[in-house]
């Protein structure tokens, strides 16, 4: 017979929520470098004056600001749509957060970095 104990000592650490992605040989100048990127849910903001929620990922060279538009966040669900509210760029971005995380790490790589907030439009997001 096995006996069980459940108490303080049987806990687990506490769980680090964060998406990470490795990426091998990234060509950075004369150099390759592996680079990481790191991307922590739920910071996101809706910006009005460019009609996209923005978001933070962190990097090897640290925080990187992303925006991706309301018409991008539209072609998740349905490419037919032209547009979105505010509300439901919210919700679209909370349900394809770990494919805009995806994207977000792919258009860094594919632009070398760039001059940030680095915007994600329909095109980056079209399959």
């Amino acid at each position: 017979m096995t006996e069980a104990t459940w108490g303080e000592s049987a806990k687990t650490p506490d769980i680090n929520w964060r998406l990470s992605a490795s990426l091998e040989n990234v060509p950075r100048g004369d150099t390759d470098i592996a680079a990481v990127t790191n991307l922590e849910r739920a910071v996101r903001d809706w910006v009005a004056e460019r009609d996209s929620i923005g978001f933070t990922g962190t990097t090897d060279f640290g925080p990187v600001e992303f925006l991706i538009t309301s018409e991008a966040l539209a072609e998740m669900p349905n490419p037919a749509l032209e547009g979105i509210d505010p509300e439901t760029a919210v919700e679209v971005f909370i349900e394809f957060e770990s494919d805009i995380h995806r994207i977000a790490q792919r258009e860094f790589v594919k632009r070398l970095g760039g001059e940030p907030p680095i915007l994600l439009k329909t095109s980056d997001v079209s399959l």
